[in-house]
């Protein structure tokens, strides 16, 4: 699949191979593991500045409201 980067700790990894993901206002988000994952989620806004969707949503995921 796309080459996506974590936007926690700016990793480069297969969406495909991801170890979590979520949305976030409409955008997918990919991660190298379900701490980075915690981590976005604990302040989506911090990491998502500037930043365009990783990917288009996957059935059957995380998603985090708003």
């Amino acid at each position: 699949m796309a080459q996506v980067t974590d936007p926690v700790c700016g990793m480069t990894l297969d969406s495909s191979q991801a170890a979590a993901q979520t949305i976030y206002q409409g955008q997918t988000y990919f991660f190298c593991s379900v701490d980075c994952r915690q981590t976005f989620e604990q302040n989506p806004k911090e990491f998502t500045k500037g930043q365009a969707a990783t990917a288009p949503p996957a059935p059957e995921q995380h998603t985090l409201e708003a």
